[in-house]
C-alpha cells in the first residue's frame, strides 16, 4: 500500500505526477491519494484551515498529524507492514511527523524550488533523522535550493506515446475545445499557447505585459483554471487582456479555462509556440508535454527548464519576469520547422517507465526489514 500525501486538493503538478506514475509502478501496490481538503482525485481528505486564514496552518498541522494517526490506529487507511508514505511537497510536514510516530517508512519528494520552504525542509529532516526514509527531487534545482545530499532524482515524466502528434485522432476530447484543428487559431497569426492555473507563480501577467507593443498579428490561447484563492489575480488578467485587445486589434486572447489532456494535445499540435512565463517552477510537466509534441518552447529560466530544453537552439529562454526580453522573443518568433525526434537525454531522463521503475525500487528498499545483528 502506498499513500500519496499532497498538500493541496486542487489538481496541480503533484496530482498529475502521481496520475502518470502510479499505473507504471509495482503492480501489487494499491495507491491512495490523501490531500488537505477534498478534491477531484482525493481518496482521503485532511483538514485545510489555512484557506480560511493563513495563520491557522499551525493548527491544521497539529490536527492532521492527529487525524493521520487516528485513521491508522483504527485501520481506516489500511496500514500494514508493506505501507509506504510517499509525501509530495517541501512544506508537507504533517505526514512526515505522523509517519515517524507510526513507524512508517517515507519517501519525501520535493516538487518546489521556493526558498520560503527551507524551514519546513529543515524541520522534516530533523524529524526523519534516524527513521527509515529516502529523499527525492523532481528537479536538480530542488536539491540545490534545499541543500539536500544525494537525493534520488525522480523527475516528472510524460507518456511520449500519448503526447505525440501522430496520436491526435486516437482519443477524442471531451472538453470545451470542440473546433477542428484548423479553426482553433485565427489564420495568418502567430499562434501561441500558455498553460497553467491562474495564479501569480505561473506568470501569466508577465506574458500579457510582454504583449504590449508587439506589432505582429498574434493569437493566444490561455489554458488554466481560475482559482478561488486568486480571484483578484484572475480578474486583473482578464482586464489586462481586454486592454490589449482594445489597444491592438492584431492581438486576440482567449481564456479557455481547464481543458482535458486531449484538448491540450490538440492545442499544442496546432500552435507556433508554447510559452512558459513562470516565476518559479521545478520540473514543469506541461513543458515536457510541449517538448514531446515537438513544440517550439519559450520558457523562463526557472527550475530545471534549461536542462529540460537540452540546448536545442530552436527553443528560447528568458530571465524570470523579464518583460522586455520576452517581448523581443515574441516579436521575432518564426514558425518552427518540422518537429525533431526527441533527444536521447529527454528519452533517458524523463521516460515514464524509467522513472516509475526507480520509484518502485525505492518502495521495495524502504519495505525491507532491518538487518538482524549477529
Amino acid at each position: 500500500m502506498v499513500f500519496h500525501f499532497i498538500l493541496d486538493h486542487r489538481i496541480g503538478g503533484p496530482h498529475i505526477y502521481v496520475q502518470n506514475i502510479c499505473p507504471k509502478t509495482s503492480s501489487h501496490d494499491v495507491d491512495r491519494i490523501i490531500t488537505t481538503g477534498a478534491g477531484p482525485l482525493t481518496d482521503i481528505a485532511l483538514f485545510r484551515l489555512r484557506h480560511i486564514w493563513t495563520p491557522l496552518y499551525s493548527f491544521e498541522l497539529i490536527l492532521n498529524i492527529a487525524l493521520i494517526c487516528i485513521l491508522s490506529i483504527r485501520r481506516v487507511v489500511g496500514i500494514t507492514e508493506n505501507t509506504v508514505f510517499h509525501v509530495h511537497g517541501a512544506a508537507n510536514i504533517a505526514p512526515i511527523i505522523a509517519a515517524r510516530l507510526l513507524g512508517v517508512p517515507v519517501l519525501w519528494q520535493m516538487h518546489e524550488t521556493g526558498v520560503e520552504f527551507r524551514s519546513f525542509v529543515k524541520i522534516g529532516l530533523w524529524v526523519l533523522s534516524g527513521a527509515k526514509h529516502r529523499l527525492a527531487v523532481v528537479a536538480q534545482k530542488c536539491a540545490e535550493v534545499y541543500k539536500l545530499s544525494s537525493p534520488a532524482f525522480l523527475p516528472g515524466a510524460v507518456d511520449s506515446l500519448y503526447w505525440d502528434r501522430n496520436q491526435l485522432n486516437n482519443i477524442p476530447s471531451v472538453a470545451s475545445v470542440h473546433r477542428s484543428p484548423s479553426k482553433i487559431f485565427q489564420t495568418g497569426t502567430v499562434r501561441v499557447v500558455v498553460i497553467g492555473n491562474l495564479n501569480p507563480t505561473k506568470g501569466v501577467d508577465i506574458f500579457l505585459k510582454a504583449l504590449v507593443g508587439v506589432e505582429r498579428p498574434i493569437d493566444v490561447k490561455i489554458v488554466g483554471s481560475e482559482l478561488s484563492t486568486h480571484q483578484h489575480y484572475s480578474q486583473m488578467l482578464h482586464e489586462a487582456a481586454n486592454d490589449l485587445k482594445t489597444q491592438g486589434p492584431n492581438v486576440n486572447i482567449e481564456f479557455l479555462g481547464w481543458q482535458d489532456p486531449a484538448a491540450v494535445r490538440e492545442l499544442l499540435a496546432n500552435c507556433d509556440a508554447f510559452v512558459l512565463p513562470s516565476r518559479s517552477e521545478a520540473c514543469p510537466l506541461v513543458l515536457l508535454e510541449a517538448l514531446a509534441m515537438g513544440c517550439l518552447c519559450v520558457a523562463s529560466d526557472v527550475g530545471d527548464v534549461r536542462l529540460m530544453l537540452g540546448g536545442d537552439a530552436r527553443h528560447r529562454i528568458f530571465q524570470p519576469g523579464a518583460v522586455e526580453e520576452l517581448r523581443d522573443i515574441l516579436q521575432t518568433l518564426e514558425s518552427p520547422p518540422p518537429p525533431p525526434r526527441l533527444n536521447s537525454s529527454f528519452v533517458d531522463e524523463w521516460n515514464l517507465e524509467r522513472v516509475a521503475a526507480k520509484i518502485s525500487a525505492i518502495y521495495d528498499e524502504l519495505r525491507k526489514p532491518p538487518a538482524k545483528s549477529m
